[in-house]
């Protein structure tokens, strides 16, 4: 078997080490296979060094710069080690041989996204659906460009392209009942909780604006959600799978509710009491945050990345190393609210783990109403303190997603937050030491806890 077949095989059955050996053995220098080139950085990837990875995606390019595949392959991983301008370079050199290449175009605003360039990306993406008028893709990009740029009407439209995309044009049954479009007197709506934890956490505020036009609302959600939504009066029922469901008048998702409410920076709903912890929950963490020993003036609950899987994840997650500095502010207590693979990150730590109990998002609420303080990354984390109107201090990457708007410190969707921005890209430094700072004027009050609330008010 050749080197190209091993590589292949080992990629595909996951053996990375051993892949890792078989490049190790080449004499890399002399290596000008494509092929091999392109394996070789793709192991480096799976590996997550994409320092390496580079080495060999961008001699690939050398050998072959007219290559669109390689060179979008070389350039992404510019991009995730935060190297705009080479990555842009890259594409500037290809786009002589593929000026007008869609996938190409879609690259490029991408990187004009990460550079804060909002006018150019949509510039871009707007020449794209020109050309390609059912490229979903382009117009999701556009939507996340124009809802940044504050031009929310059109963003909400575009935004709509969401469910056009080839992973999730299909992942609805086809329905019997029409799509609501906002009409009064509808006797009964089926809401669906769809994408991300965070977007349900976000729209939920419109649940009850529904209920007002709609005479009965059933919900359809993920067991995560189930009983921290279940609680809201303006749903009559609820389920988890799609043929439990009745037959309703209308349906729509909680993602489609912004535009459907035409709704702008200035008439954002209140999210203060949609979501809250039952009573039993809340005094049982209570009793669970207070049992230590001593006696802190700000218990603080931490989150630092969202869902691995998600692709954009190494633009919001914060190394943990780096937010390790905050945990030895003296007279806080820390206790992780992360979930999953990155709760590890803070074994023999100073920090408590929650991640064992935090069974569903009912026992995340009610460890956030239990807490004083609540310092994330762009999780789900941030979004479910918000709508529970929780002092929440929010740590952005450079050019963060669209809710977050562009620039500055204060949340159109949640009053309670305060937010703490990248001012390069990949600096998160900058970020910890500014909330580092804050946190330690606050304790220096007489009553960090007053001083915390006024803060939020």
């Amino acid at each position: 078997m050749d080197t190209e077949q091993q590589l292949k095989q080992l990629l595909n059955s996951g053996d990375l080490d051993d892949a890792q050996r078989i490049i190790h053995s080449l004499d890399s220098s002399f290596v000008e296979n494509v092929n091999i080139l392109s394996l070789c950085a793709m192991v480096y990837r799976r590996l997550n060094n994409l320092n390496k990875a580079v080495e060999f995606s961008s001699r690939a390019v050398c050998i072959e710069p007219n290559n669109l595949s390689l060179a979008i392959d070389c350039s992404t991983d510019l991009l995730k080690l935060g190297k705009l301008d080479m990555a842009q370079t890259v594409l500037d050199d290809i786009s002589k041989f593929w000026g007008n290449n869609a996938s190409l175009l879609l690259h490029q605003s991408e990187i004009h996204y990460q550079n804060k360039d909002y006018k150019s990306a949509t510039k871009i993406l707007v020449n794209v659906i020109q050309q390609h008028p059912k490229f979903a893709a382009a117009h999701m990009e556009l939507a996340h460009a124009l809802l940044m740029d504050g031009k929310w009407h059109a963003g909400w439209l575009e935004y709509e392209w969401r469910y056009h995309l080839p992973k999730t044009q299909n992942i609805f049954p086809k329905f019997k009942m029409p799509h609501w479009d906002g009409s009064k007197n509808v006797p009964h709506i089926l809401l669906i909780a769809d994408q991300g934890f965070g977007d349900c956490f976000q729209f939920s505020r419109y649940i009850p604006l529904v209920a007002q036009r709609c005479e009965r609302v059933t919900l359809i959600r993920s067991e995560p959600l189930a009983r921290l939504f279940d609680s809201i009066p303006s749903i009559s029922s609820s389920y988890i799978k799609w043929e439990d469901t009745p037959l309703t008048s209308a349906y729509c998702t909680l993602s489609g509710l912004p535009k459907l409410f035409s709704t702008r920076t200035d008439t954002i709903p209140m999210c203060e009491g949609i979501l809250s912890a039952s009573t039993k929950d809340l005094l049982r963490w209570k009793k669970r945050i207070h049992k230590s020993g001593n006696e802190p003036k700000l218990r603080i609950g931490i989150a630092w990345s969202g869902r691995i899987e998600f692709k954009n994840n190494y633009l919001r997650a914060v190394p943990f190393a780096e937010l390790e500095t905050l945990l030895d502010i003296p007279m806080v207590e820390f206790f992780s609210l992360q979930v999953g693979a990155p709760a590890s990150d803070a074994k023999n730590k100073n920090i408590t783990d929650l991640s064992t109990e935090l069974t569903d998002f009912a026992e995340t609420a009610a460890a956030m109403e239990a807490l004083d303080l609540v310092i994330t990354s762009d999780t789900s984390i941030a979004h479910l303190a918000g709508m529970l109107n929780r002092p929440t201090w929010v740590l952005l990457n450079y050019s963060p997603d669209w809710r977050w708007g562009p620039t500055g410190s204060i949340s159109s969707w949640y009053p309670s937050m305060r937010l703490f921005r990248q001012n390069q890209t990949r600096n998160w430094k900058t970020v910890i030491d500014e909330c580092k700072t804050a946190l330690q004027n606050i304790m220096t009050t007489s009553s960090p806890l007053s001083a915390l609330a006024s803060k939020h008010r």
